[in-house]
């Protein structure tokens, strides 16, 4: 599983980077499209620009003598009907007088004006003798067209222009605003809405011809040749830098990014949720060996003890003993009670868990309940030679609670304090008043607990290992089983304890209003 969950991670960083490198050709290729378009517009429209300044000198009269350059003719007989039709051509050049102002030069300069004249005649029914068409015929149809040949204006004028424009400086041939227009036009009609800061540059330094914020970087800037003369070469560089380019390409490619991450982390938080599941039931698996360990130890104990009693009891010299006899059936008895509160103690909590238990509550005096509990723990704690301290200054001390199962609660609090208490255990048990609560909490000196043990503490059958699993009799159902009584009280418990320092179990319960 984790082989594979690598793998569909590593594919999918895999094809992000493959996405993005695709994406960055296209957007390469169509930037350097937008540059080559925006470089033919703008030289086309310096060129147009002259030619229709040419034409207002043209009509200024200041062209010299109009002279025939080029002239062809088309005829056609209709043999059905007789009709001829007849069609000439005449190409006319007209040189022109370019003042020197015009360029901005020192000299007049001449560029030559082309028009077209032709002429459509037809003839219907005409006769024809031997010698040729009647002097006298009139067409039957005529046209007359002129008209000026721009294209061959452009041709002839774009020549001269680009050796002429090449000695401008280029803030004379195009402004930073047209550019930008321009450049903008082209980016919209690709679907590119990147901002970018541009500028034009001669023999590799940059002209006045830029923006403000133009900043030259290898990775974002793509240039372009621009002002191109007749022999196909130029000093000018059109350069587009994009900023922020890569943010831009990722955002083109996000929405389907979104989703792969979205399907990948479902996949991951699937694969992490059974790492845990398998993880937990690792744990339980360990935690039932662990509980199955300590209940036989449990009962090995009284087990063993019940058979010596027996055995002793079944010798002649015992048997006649009355005094030893009964003595030996209440060492048999308490052991006999001891499995059964283990085996009670086993029920109650699985009773609990599956609400089988039906707690039926009424108005307790919580200062009763931990007085009964500590007198029944009296005797371990003075084989233990424990000092129990009660500091009960809680004025209000009724609650509703169950009596039985809050008595066991704070005699398991209590009976812990013993058992994790070095020699001679020191336990305080005091109440106060908080608003409409009853604080209650059960101090002691003992081994305390470390901040991992305090979160896990309240498990079923959860231990803290410390070398030998049995230096401390018990299964993990006591403060679970305290937990689960305080729950169903509507109270709150927990712990605040240190290693090697102590611990302080605190039971908040509502007390009832008289």
């Amino acid at each position: 599983m984790s082989s594979a969950l690598l793998g569909i991670l590593l594919i999918q960083v895999y094809w992000f980077n493959e996405s993005l490198q695709r994406s960055k050709e296209q957007f390469n290729m169509q930037i350097q499209k937008v540059l080559d378009n925006v470089e033919k517009t703008v030289e086309e429209d310096e060129v147009l620009f002259f030619v229709n300044q040419m034409h207002s000198l043209e009509k200024e009269g200041r062209g010299d003598k109009s002279k025939e350059l080029l002239s062809f003719g088309y005829y056609q007989k209709n043999n059905e009907n007789n009709d001829i039709t007849i069609y000439s051509n005449n190409i006319i050049s007209e040189d022109l007088i370019v003042p020197p102002a015009f360029f901005d030069n020192k000299d007049t300069v001449r560029i030559s004006n082309y028009s077209s004249k032709r002429v459509l005649e037809v003839y219907k029914g005409l006769t024809i003798d031997k010698a040729g068409i009647q002097k006298s015929a009139m067409p039957d149809i005529s046209e007359k067209r002129s008209n000026d040949l721009k294209a061959l204006d452009k041709v002839q004028f774009e020549i001269a222009l680009k050796d002429i424009a090449a000695t401008y400086p280029v803030q004379k041939r195009i402004s930073v605003e047209k550019l930008r227009k321009l450049l903008d036009r082209e980016l919209k009609i690709l679907g590119i809405k990147a901002p970018f800061e541009f500028s034009i540059f001669s023999n590799g330094l940059s002209t006045k011809v830029k923006t403000e914020n133009f900043e030259f970087c290898r990775d974002n800037t793509f240039g372009h040749p621009i002002f191109v003369d007749n022999d196909g070469k130029t000093t000018y560089q059109l350069m587009v830098t994009f900023p922020s380019k890569k943010k831009w390409l990722i955002q083109e490619i996000l929405g389907i990014s979104l989703l792969s991450i979205l399907l990948t982390f479902i996949v991951v938080f699937s694969y992490l949720k059974t790492l845990k599941q398998l993880n937990n039931q690792r744990k339980i698996s360990e935690i039932k060996t662990d509980f199955i360990n300590n209940m036989t130890h449990e009962f090995k104990t009284p087990i063993a003890t019940i058979n010596l009693a027996l055995d002793a009891i079944k010798n002649p010299k015992v048997i006649h003993d009355e005094e030893k006899v009964k003595r030996y059936v209440q060492m048999i008895r308490e052991e006999n009670k001891r499995m059964n509160a283990q085996v009670e103690n086993v029920l109650r909590i699985s009773k609990l868990e599956k609400n089988e238990i039906e707690l039926v509550k009424e108005s307790v005096d919580i200062h009763h309940l931990i007085q009964n509990a500590v007198q029944h723990l009296q005797l371990i704690a003075n084989e233990r030679e424990a000092v129990i301290s009660l500091n009960l200054q809680a004025q209000r001390s009724f609650a509703s609670a169950n009596e039985d199962h809050m008595t066991n609660v704070i005699i398991n609090l209590i009976d812990n304090a013993l058992k994790y208490s070095p020699e001679k255990p020191i336990i305080n048990i005091s109440s106060v008043n908080e608003g409409n609560e009853i604080v209650i909490k059960v101090s002691d000196r003992g081994m305390g607990m470390t901040k991992i043990v305090q979160k896990r503490v309240f498990e079923k059958f959860y231990r803290e290992h410390t070398g030998d699993i049995h230096n401390v009799k018990g299964h993990g159902l006591g403060l679970a089983y305290v937990q689960k009584i305080i729950d169903e009280h509507d109270g709150k418990v927990f712990v605040d304890s240190e290693k090697d320092k102590g611990s302080t179990f605190t039971i908040r319960l509502k007390v009832l209003s008289f």
